[in-house]
């Protein structure tokens, strides 16, 4: 799982997200724990504007990492991009 999440944060930083996105959730299949492929589809999701997804996978991080304030930021986007502005 560590090479699929790794490969798949290589496809984050060339942008190729559809190839990321496929990587990581198949690292996560076999590793529901592995922080850094949660993080880069997390970064994938928000790129390819597929927000609730994105929300997602910010809530799982920071059910980990509860002073995260990256995190927090990333999931302030995702739910103003979808209209939650109370959340």
């Amino acid at each position: 799982p560590e090479i699929l999440s790794n490969l798949g944060g290589l496809y984050v930083q060339f942008g190729q997200y559809d190839e990321a996105i496929a990587r990581l959730e198949r690292a996560l299949a076999r590793s529901p724990d592995l922080r850094p492929a949660r993080y880069h589809l997390a970064r994938a999701l928000l790129s390819q504007r597929r927000f609730a997804e994105a929300e997602a996978q910010e809530r799982a991080l920071l059910a980990r990492e509860p002073d995260s304030i990256a995190t927090h930021l990333r999931l302030a986007h995702a739910l103003l991009m979808q209209g939650k502005l109370d959340e």
